[in-house]
């Protein structure tokens, strides 16, 4: 017997049934306990076998197998029948070894992977009389591979593809279709703000959602994808018509709006379609990409198509382009070799048509204007489509569609492209036609063309050869200065402070004009330049004009730089101007700004690409939060800065006590302020040395070079400031003579221990103030549970009716000997010790209560009034308990409310508004107390909103006497009003100050002169 790797070879008396071979194979696969495959190619018969009990049975044994169906083959998988058909196939033709894998269903189990390794065994004349095939099951290990495979190709969050996979099986499917292909880009609103108002465990159930809902969308036929951030795609096979494409985005955005986690959401949508088109993902990307940032600089929540992204944005157009006779669109126009026509899109009506348009036609502009443009290309008196179909490509026309034409030139041969423009304001499209007969006008009509296009090519052939950005760009301004034939072109980028970069290239008559751009930089007034970017970002000569006779200072600046005409374009992403691509002094291709688009995109990316990329590179060694260097970074920072170390070295080391009790207490950016406020210390501290966030709430200085003493000093200043803090830091540091960079980690181990020993101080030390403060809430509670606590009311009066209209509810405590004691006695301590929420929640429910019974004992209801502190409004469980007060007392909308001290200035507005959006919900009004307390801030009126805004007694304790306090008052009153707001004054104790506040136009007042606070029980007796 001979082996060889087409299969094995035996001699003729030894092939009767290839016994030896047989039994070889058949003793591998029983010890491996694997099924066996035995098939006769002479007979067409296939027995399968499997070992039972140790030995050999016979599971199937089928006649026929090549010519007739069987349970063999049936039980093997629709996709690899085929494919176990074509290797028997290969082995009976050839003396052959093959291995492929197949799914075969048993019933018994169901689908199970198996690897065949199938070989034949041939005569001495290569003819193949018989094969083997061994099954070996490699089930689990395919399911471990499938696994391995999609946790490489999807995204591990949302668990759609993840980019690189995304990426590769759109162009699979782009390559299969040119109809019906549908790209959709989905970018989250405002997802920064979701991840910072609500935590990120909200903003990755978001992600989630978004990608279960475009994961769903796709049923089967494509693909979704996580490109990266809040940023996810659709490409979808299939969608023929706008109709349909129109229907699946509703669908869509009607998934997304569901709420997740209590919270709202949108998305801005861009989607592009083939339409016939051969696209690969990158075309299809741009396009919906630009659709995606159109529909976000358009008011967000809502979907774009690309091929509306032109004509929306001409429907945008500078509306000071109205109004002209003679307008530069028209001379612009005029001066172009071109034939040209305007055309209204909707009724397809000519607008304009340039001179040598007209010339060319022999008509005058009145008979261009009364025609239809398919009349006058077609000769025709219904549309033809020919615009839409050809739109931004040039089309030869037959002698069909050039039927117009040929009435005014009959031997003329035309071509024809059109395009989405802006004329005078108005959406409009432009129509370039000419003679391909006359070659001489071809010539000229073309030429613009045709030097456009060079320009283009060579510019981007630079973008291909990029290596180094900086000297590409040179090289891009080179192509662009010869084009327009300037004096000089220049990249301007903007920095966090002003324009602080540039790139120019400079004919040799253009260096003065460099030269004064320069100074114009560093001077700082072409930070300005903003304002010479017209409202669809170019800068276009009429109405640079315009602008520099508003902002002389500016003109006087470009006449100092030689700077006599400029046009250009503005670079913006997600409506942020990151540049200017500018043109100095040109005196060609003065109103063509096609090319100044096409490099001004690439510019706009390439910038963009760069700013992500310092930002990325930033945030791999930085903690973003606190701008100091991450703890990552250590290794790195140990490599690069070793050098610096040769001396002393110190480090201190700090951290945040209890900081998630702050987190919990106050919210996330509570903690967040103080860790940015413990950063800043530090920064100020040890200014000109290595600063680390080395944890979530610690922060760690190395000192490197520094003497005992001066290390000392910086630590005491350090503890000074710490000790001004609002909250509490735990500190240690440690210091050591001539030593190198690596003996950092034994001085922070040394640092950190003393920290622990600190932080075991300040615990004992809040131990005795938890202990005292668990002690007052303990009281509180036995008080209030034994009747202690009383609510009073004191009216709110009407100026204009003089009616009681409301009451304020108010605390009291009872002693058996004291009797009634004033808050003022208890409540400053129990904020002290963030127990005030217990006396907020008692009048609450008393509140409730109280108009409960007066409900049914059928008395007028009025609104009474609760104090809510800053503690409440955060406390965790308020809405909850809230919800339930309402449910057993069921008060009517507006019949309690809401007041709030002007100390939620120092809150987070998002996260007040929030809560006053809720409790609004409920039907509870809010009211602003003790505005004009001291130094009032006005922002907080336009941060929050407020239904009441009750006036402190402090503006009125001298309002008789003092006219600047009624003026004030007066004018602080107007402002509420306008606002929307109803004004309450309370400390009113007088006629006379009632008198004043009547002039003034007060609507509500509160005070003694009207009545003192009384029990409630006592309240519609005397007041009402």
């Amino acid at each position: 017997m001979s082996e060889t790797k087409e299969g094995i070879l035996v001699s003729k008396e030894k092939m009767q049934k290839g016994e030896l071979q047989m039994s070889l194979l058949k003793l591998v696969a029983e010890q491996n306990k694997e099924k066996f495959i035995e098939y006769d190619c002479e007979t067409d018969c296939l027995v399968l076998s499997e070992v039972r009990n140790g030995h050999f049975y016979v599971r199937a044994e089928v006649e026929n197998f090549l010519t007739q169906d069987n349970l063999v083959l049936n039980s093997i998988s629709n996709e690899d029948r085929d494919l176990f058909y074509r290797e028997v196939d290969r082995c009976r033709k050839n003396p052959s070894t093959f291995a492929f894998d197949i799914r075969i269903d048993w019933e018994e189990r169901g689908d199970e992977w198996y690897r065949v390794f199938m070989t034949s065994v041939a005569d001495e004349n290569r003819k193949v009389k018989y094969i083997a095939a061994r099954l070996v099951c490699i089930h689990a290990q395919k399911l471990a591979q499938d696994m391995m495979r999609m946790e490489a190709e999807r995204d591990s969050l949302s668990g759609v593809y993840n980019r690189k996979t995304y990426e590769k099986i759109c162009n699979d499917i782009m390559s299969k279709y040119d109809e019906g292909l549908f790209f959709m880009m989905v970018d989250i609103d405002n997802f920064k703000q979701i991840n910072d108002t609500y935590g990120h465990h909200v903003g990755d159930s978001v992600i989630r959602h978004v990608g279960n809902v475009l994961e769903t969308a796709t049923k089967g036929q494509g693909a979704a994808g996580r490109l990266g951030g809040d940023e996810f795609s659709v490409c979808i096979y299939g969608i023929y018509n706008k109709e349909v494409a129109i229907s699946l985005c509703i669908r869509v955005k009607e998934a997304l709006r569901q709420l997740i986690e209590g919270v709202g959401f949108t998305c801005s949508i861009g989607v592009s379609l083939s339409n016939g088109r051969k696209m690969d993902f990158a075309q299809m990307y741009y396009e919906a990409d630009e659709a995606v940032y159109f529909a976000k600089e358009h008011g967000k929540n809502q979907f774009v198509f690309a091929d509306e992204v032109d004509k929306k944005k001409a429907e945008q157009f500078n509306e000071d382009m109205k109004g002209y006779s003679l307008s530069e669109e028209e001379i612009a126009l005029d001066q172009r070799i071109s034939y040209c026509a305007i055309v209204e899109p909707g009724t397809k009506k000519i607008i304009y048509m340039n001179e040598p348009g007209r010339k060319a036609l022999g008509i005058s502009l009145e008979q261009a204007r009364a025609m239809y443009c398919f009349e006058l290309f077609k000769g025709r008196c219904e549309e033809c489509g020919i615009c839409e179909l050809h739109a931004n490509h040039v089309h030869l026309l037959d002698d069909e569609e050039a039927a117009g034409f040929k009435k005014y030139i009959p031997d003329g041969k035309f071509y024809i492209q059109s395009q989405y423009m802006a004329w005078k304001g108005e959406p409009a499209r432009l129509i370039v036609f000419a003679n391909l007969n006359d070659s001489m006008h071809v010539e000229q009509c073309m030429e613009e063309d045709l030097e456009m296009q060079e320009a283009l090519n060579k510019c981007w052939s630079l973008v291909l050869e990029s290596n180094t950005p900086e000297a590409d760009y040179t090289k891009i301004l080179k192509v662009l200065c010869e084009y327009y034939d300037a004096d000089c072109c220049a990249i301007v980028t903007k920095g966090d402070k002003k324009y602080e970069e540039i790139f120019e290239y400079h004919q040799n008559a253009g260096q003065a004009v460099a030269e004064g751009l320069r100074d114009a930089l560093e001077a700082g007034t072409f930070e300005r330049c903003e304002v010479l970017l017209d409202e669809d970002g170019y800068m276009r000569s009429r109405y640079i004009q315009k602008k520099l006779l508003e902002h002389p200072e500016i003109a006087e600046e470009l006449e100092k730089g030689f700077v006599h005409n400029t046009i250009g374009i503005g670079m913006t992403r997600y409506s942020m101007l990151i540049g200017v691509l500018m043109v100095i002094n040109p005196k060609h291709h003065i109103h063509e700004y096609s090319v100044l688009s096409h490099i001004g995109a690439f510019f706009t990316s390439d910038l963009a690409r760069k700013i992500l990329s310092d930002n990325n590179d930033y945030a791999s060694n930085h903690d973003v939060m606190t701008r100091l260097w991450s703890r990552d970074f250590m290794p790195t920072w140990q490599n690069q800065y070793g050098f610096l170390f040769q001396g002393g070295m110190g480090v201190f080391t700090a951290d945040i006590y209890r900081l998630k009790d702050i987190n919990k207490q106050l919210g996330y950016d509570a903690g967040n302020e103080r860790i940015i406020e413990l950063a800043d210390l530090f920064r100020k501290v040890f200014d000109g040395y290595s600063i680390f966030r080395y944890d979530d709430d610690q922060i760690v200085a190395i000192c490197h070079n520094i003497d005992k003493p001066t290390f000392e000093k910086l630590v005491n200043y350090a503890r000074e400031l710490m000790e001004e803090l609002d909250f509490e830091v735990s500190r240690g540091y440690a210091w050591k003579a001539d030593v190198l960079i690596d003996d950092y980690p034994e001085l922070l181990q040394v640092a950190d221990e003393y920290l622990e020993i600190h932080k075991n101080f300040l615990k004992k030390e809040n131990d005795a103030a938890g202990k005292l403060a668990k002690k007052i809430e303990k009281d509180i509670l036995e008080k209030v549970r034994n009747g202690n606590f009383r609510m009073f009311l004191q009216p709110k009066v009407s100026m204009h009716t003089g009616k009681t209209v409301g009451a304020e509810g108010l605390v009291r405590l009872y002693d058996d000997e004291k009797g009634f004691i004033s808050p003022g006695f208890f409540i400053p301590l129990l904020e002290e010790n963030n127990l005030v929420h217990y006396i907020d929640m008692f009048i609450l429910s008393h509140a409730f209560q109280f108009q409960k019974a007066a409900r049914d004992a059928g008395k007028e209801l009025v609104p009474i009034s609760v104090n809510f502190s800053k503690n409440t409004l955060t406390y965790p469980n308020l809405l909850a308990y809230i919800e339930t007060q309402c449910e057993l007392y069921g008060a009517p909308d507006g019949m309690i409310r809401i007041e709030i001290t002007e100390t939620i200035s120092n809150m987070d507005h998002i996260e007040v508004n929030n809560i006053a959006k809720a409790l609004r919900n409920i039907g509870f009004s809010i009211s602003m107390d003790d505005f004009g307390t001291q130094y009032s801030n006005m922002a907080v009126l336009t941060q929050f909103e407020f239904d009441t805004v009750k006036i402190d007694r402090s503006m009125i304790i001298d309002i008789v006497e003092n006219t600047k306090n009624q003026t004030i008052l007066k004018h602080m009153i107007n402002m509420l009003q306008d606002l929307g707001m109803e004004t309450v004054i309370e400390g009113v104790e007088t006629s006379e100050q009632v008198s004043v506040l009547k002039e003034l136009g007060c609507d509500t007042v509160q005070g003694f002169y009207f009545g003192k606070p009384e029990p409630e029980e006592r309240f519609y007796e005397l007041f009402m």
